[in-house]
């Protein structure tokens, strides 16, 4: 058998894949695992692998030196502090990842009580990367030997993230080794998580606080290692969450939004992080279409698209985002479907053009304990920022607010 489910609720299905068929078996064991593996990450995004070549003690040891750092004194772990997103290295106290569009700086603390990001974290790169070392805790005490048995982990994850590409790359028929030029470098992320203890009544006072907030993961995979008690949850197709269990001895590997694009969008995405080398042009995959029409995405490199989703998640209104994102994929699919004299086709164009219309403007970050907060945006030239237009309580407008008294307090 070369996969069960691990997951089975709501509609959503995730394999639980033994890994070592792949690694060790025979050549129709390799290709029934490789194309279990793929069909998970097509129709779930997710699979579990059990059986996989990182062993248990290295893992229990990254565990165990994870809690030991994360008890050390707030003014120790601050000493590492996380810098910049280029480098993507160091610690992260809890409420650093808070989205939030800040009307005064003195209101951050307010904003982080009230709804509280509630982890923290503590990144790790490779190793020699130019301008961006990693940033290791002094070693006393409970933490002697954290820098090489954290190297140690990291380099048997960047063998395991080598591993299953090569897995997709089968499942896909390409040559086993297509994807190793793109991640011998190894530019992966190895990133501890600690998730604090906290007051239930925190939880009570605001019922939409999460531990970590719906997302999806922008590199090529996640491999993502839970500990008994679990919390991870993914969407399924009805809309619900739905808990991934911890299994024990299995990873759980989810495809990022990287690997969707580099699929031409035949593997679903659903934030160690495992990322192409950040030099690797990326385009779709061969065997993905049939002529260059079918490509639903444009060529890039794999840093720049990075680079270029940090810089839209602090330009570009996060709602308009996502309705850009979704319009995207109707024109291609328009297009293909020999509907270019249509209605359908003329309303994506139209509303495509409106969302990238030009607007000159300013936008005002302003830095605050090692974090970059959007706190104004504002133009001359376009009303699309206008502090006026979006307020219930401005007179002299279109409509009077007035009208709305007795169900809306003004």
């Amino acid at each position: 058998m070369t996969s069960d489910l691990a997951v089975s609720k709501e509609g959503l299905s995730i394999p639980l894949i033994d890994f070592s068929l792949f690694l060790k078996g025979s050549p129709s064991e390799r290709s029934n695992t490789a194309k279990a593996i793929l069909h998970g990450f097509q129709t779930a995004g997710f699979i579990y692998l059990k059986n996989h070549h990182v062993p248990a003690e290295s893992l229990q040891r990254a565990y165990s030196l994870s809690a030991r750092f994360f008890d050390q004194p707030t003014e120790k772990k601050l000493k590492l502090n996380w810098t910049t997103p280029e480098a993507n290295r160091g610690y992260s106290a809890p409420g650093r990842e808070k989205v939030t569009q800040l009307k005064d700086i003195r209101e951050v603390d307010k904003i982080r009580n009230a709804a509280p990001d509630l982890k923290e974290s503590y990144e790790i790169g490779r190793e020699g990367e130019p301008g961006h070392p990693n940033q290791w805790p002094q070693e006393e005490g409970d933490i002697v030997g954290f820098r090489s048995d954290m190297l140690e982990f990291y380099h048997q994850c960047k063998g395991l993230h080598v591993e299953v590409m090569r897995a997709i790359a089968v499942g896909m028929g390409l040559d086993e080794t297509f994807f190793d030029s793109f991640t011998d470098v190894g530019d992966n992320t190895l990133r501890l998580l600690h998730y604090p203890a906290v007051e239930a009544d925190v939880f009570k006072m605001n019922p939409l606080t999460v531990r970590a907030g719906e997302h999806s993961d922008y590199g090529s995979i996640t491999l993502l290692f839970q500990d008994n008690r679990g919390g991870l949850q993914v969407k399924s197709p009805t809309g619900h969450f739905v808990d991934a269990t911890p299994i024990e001895g299995t990873v759980v590997v989810n495809a990022g939004d990287l690997l969707s694009r580099w699929s031409n969008d035949t593997i679903k995405t659903l934030r160690t992080f495992c990322n192409p080398n950040f030099e690797s042009y990326i385009e779709a995959l061969p065997g993905t279409f049939a002529t260059e029409k079918d490509k639903k995405h444009e060529g890039i490199k794999s840093g720049d698209y990075l680079a270029h989703i940090d810089l839209e998640g602090m330009v570009l209104d996060s709602k308009v985002r996502s309705i850009r994102d979704r319009l995207s994929q109707d024109w291609p699919a328009a297009i293909y479907n020999g509907m270019y004299f249509s209605p359908e086709r003329e309303l994506v164009e139209h509303a495509v053009k409106f969302l990238q219309r030009q607007v000159e403007g300013k936008v005002n970050l302003v830095a605050y304990k090692g974090c970059a907060y959007v706190v104004r945006r504002s133009s001359e030239t376009s009303n699309l920022y206008s502090a006026d237009e979006s307020s219930m309580d401005t007179l002299g407008m279109n409509w009077t607010p007035q009208d709305t008294t007795g169900f809306i307090a003004i």
